[in-house]
């Protein structure tokens, strides 16, 4: 007969103090992390809140809502958390200083603003989450943009639509862009996976299993390669940090083999769009598809069910007493595997490191995950240490990647970011802003690691899954990618950091009294709360300043002279803005004021000498006015500064004249 209804998952027991600390553990104690992770799971709705009238409000919220746990907080940090918190600290004091000598002080202050922003994320996550409730609310609140996200794209193609979701054959909504939404799917995949972990009703793991097969077979309809090694490194990491590896590496074998059960219709989508991949997959393939999806979710909720009710029966006993055998045999296959593929396929794995660094151009027709090389990675990459070598200390300044890369560039592709968060800090920050972000990455990543002979007391290594894989994630996919400039994925991922550190230590049964100290004194307080001010006030500035840019273009075609009258308040509040001077000058051509318009394109070329933009519009002004010399002269100039543009080069041809 069966020994209980709902049987326990197949981990080892759990020590006593964990079961005892689980049913003390207090209830959301403080809502602040649970409102903001809900901010950012609507990040999908706003495409990831990239836009920065879109990611402004919410910095500006988020710094009320510190001042208001700032004065009721009664939480110490420790050390790791304190450590990441230097650490962002650094890196949001070099961005703002940047500004004395980037070539673009508005790129520098804009970077420095958004940072700002996963600045006062991170500080309310590390103040308001103390209890285990708070933070399994949030990182759930986390996962489910992915799993709404995935369930709305299946039922859609089931139905007949969802085609408008691709862009160039690969899946691109919510975030509006393939690789982001490759990472939503694949960062809120974990909380299911910890969810899996942590429940005891047999019918729930199964559920929270089915979730993140789901989320994840999704991810494969992005086409993007990043979301490979952001897979890779997540599950090895929380399979190497954290205990309870049985139970975890059965369900992460279930959402696999989902994965690949579903790779015949998923992948055939980008395959149907043809060999250039711009038009959008029919409705029959679609709906071949979102039945596979739906499929596998089913198919993986039986699954679960099934063997962790077989597993938890027969094989219990067993599995604990041969864990490190099975630990070891388990590294040993994949070890093995890696060097037989790598052996087996030298010849592909040399090709496609020729294409890599060669900026060869893909040859993806089918399935673009078989096609490792080509892109202008390598070529972005080399930029970024270029210029880092050319001022280790300093570097260009924050968000000033761009200025040198029209110059340096091999490819014809304009990229603004080098596509890794490690190199871009690097060429930006110099050598500080590599240090700020060891000492913000460490901690976090020493937070996930937990060895069951050395097991914290009241530690939960199912939410340690959860977020150490949702950060992982998102670290391993902004290596290679430029993830970190989306404030929704980012923001979630400074979220799980700050559930990760907060798991470092047991969590209290109930809020301890204020300690004593510097750090509870007065003057901290009060320094603390002057630079969330000065934070705040920096947002806000340049926020309406962004307004009132806007509010002067969208009235430029009707009424110039209303729309130079709002430009000049965009101007007080942002002098360095390229874009404000560009619309001042359109202005002006409106009104036939050709002196007018090049005085303001005189202004934007000054405040950015080596941008090539503003030569470039002096020239286009000229041609209207009929100098076709001056045109000449101001068209060289650009080019001298973007030698590989070509409308630059066909502006300045014999035959253009």
């Amino acid at each position: 007969m069966s020994t209980v209804e709902h049987p326990p998952p197949v981990v080892a027991p759990e020590p006593n103090v964990e079961g005892a600390a689980r049913r003390r553990s207090p209830a959301l104690s403080n809502p602040a992390g649970v409102i903001v992770a809900a901010a950012l799971a609507c990040s999908p709705l706003a495409f990831g809140y990239y836009d920065r009238t879109a990611w402004a409000p919410l910095g500006l919220g988020a710094a009320v809502l510190l001042v208001m746990l700032a004065f009721g907080s009664k939480r110490r940090l420790n050390t790791m958390a304190m450590t990441a918190a230097i650490g962002m600290v650094v890196l949001v004091a070099l961005s703002f200083a940047s500004i004395l000598w980037a070539e673009s002080r508005e790129s520098a202050w804009t970077s420095a603003n958004q940072l700002a922003v996963y600045a006062l994320v991170f500080a309310i996550g590390l103040i308001a989450i103390r209890t285990r409730t708070t933070a399994w609310s949030t990182m759930m609140m986390l996962g489910a943009p992915a799993l709404v996200s995935a369930v709305v794209l299946a039922a859609q193609f089931i139905v007949g639509g969802g085609a408008g979701a691709f862009m160039d054959g690969r899946l691109s909504a919510p975030i509006g862009y393939a690789n982001g939404t490759a990472a939503l799917l694949l960062m809120g995949s974990w909380p299911w996976i910890g969810l899996a972990e942590r429940v005891r009703s047999r019918w729930w793991h199964a559920a929270a299993v089915s979730a993140a097969s789901l989320t994840a077979s999704v991810a494969i309809l992005t086409q993007t390669r990043a979301v490979l090694l952001a897979a890779v490194a997540s599950i090895a990491l929380t399979m190497l940090l954290n205990p309870g590896r049985n139970l975890r590496g059965t369900n992460l074998l279930i959402v696999l083999a989902a994965v690949a059960a579903s790779a015949h219709w998923t992948l055939r989508v980008y395959a149907a769009t043809g060999p250039t991949h711009l038009s959008s997959p029919n409705a029959v393939t679609l709906r071949g598809a979102g039945l596979a999806l739906l499929g596998v979710g089913v198919a993986a909720f039986l699954t679960a069910a099934l063997a962790e009710r077989a597993l938890a029966r027969h094989l219990r006993a067993r599995l604990v007493a041969r864990r490190h055998r099975l630990g070891v045999t388990a590294l040993a296959l994949c070890l093995l595997a890696l060097t037989a593929g790598g052996l087996v396929e030298r010849g592909a794995i040399l090709a496609q490191w020729h294409d890599f660094t060669s900026l060869n151009d893909e040859n993806s027709a089918n399935n673009r995950f078989l096609v490792l090389g080509g892109g202008p990675r390598h070529d972005l990459w080399r930029i970024a240490l270029d210029e880092f070598a050319g001022d280790p200390l300093g570097g260009v300044g924050a968000g000033n990647y761009a200025d040198q890369e029209f110059r340096r560039r091999h490819g014809l592709e304009h990229v603004t970011t080098p596509h890794s968060l490690e190199l871009q800090l690097l060429a930006e920050l110099g050598v500080g802003g590599a240090i700020g972000l060891l000492l913000l990455v460490a901690p976090v990543l020493i937070a996930g690691f937990t060895r069951s002979s050395r097991r914290r007391p009241g530690a939960d290594t199912a939410l340690t899954t959860a977020a150490l894989g949702m950060f992982t994630a998102w670290l391993a996919g902004t290596s290679v990618d430029w993830l970190y400039d989306i404030p929704g994925l980012t923001g979630m991922a400074m979220l799980a950091a700050a559930v990760l550190l907060a798991t470092a230590a047991p969590f209290p049964e109930s809020s301890p009294a204020p300690p004593p100290g510097f750090l509870r004194s007065r003057a901290a307080l009060g320094l603390a709360l002057g630079t969330v001010a000065l934070l705040a006030a920096s947002l806000g500035r340049q926020y309406a300043a962004a307004l009132y840019s806007d509010w002067g273009m969208s009235l430029m075609h009707r009424r110039p002279l209303s729309a130079l009258q709002t430009l000049r308040t965009a101007e007080q509040l942002d002098p360095w803005s390229m874009q404000t001077q560009y619309t001042v000058a359109a202005a002006y051509a409106r009104l036939n004021d050709y002196p007018a318009a090049r005085a303001a394109l005189r202004r934007a070329e000054q405040l950015e000498p080596e941008n090539f933009v503003p030569p470039a519009l002096l020239g286009d002004i000229a041609v209207r006015a009929g100098f076709k010399r001056v045109a000449l002269l101001e068209y060289q100039r650009a080019l001298r500064l973007d030698p590989l543009d070509r409308s630059l080069r066909g502006a300045v041809s014999p035959g253009s004249q």
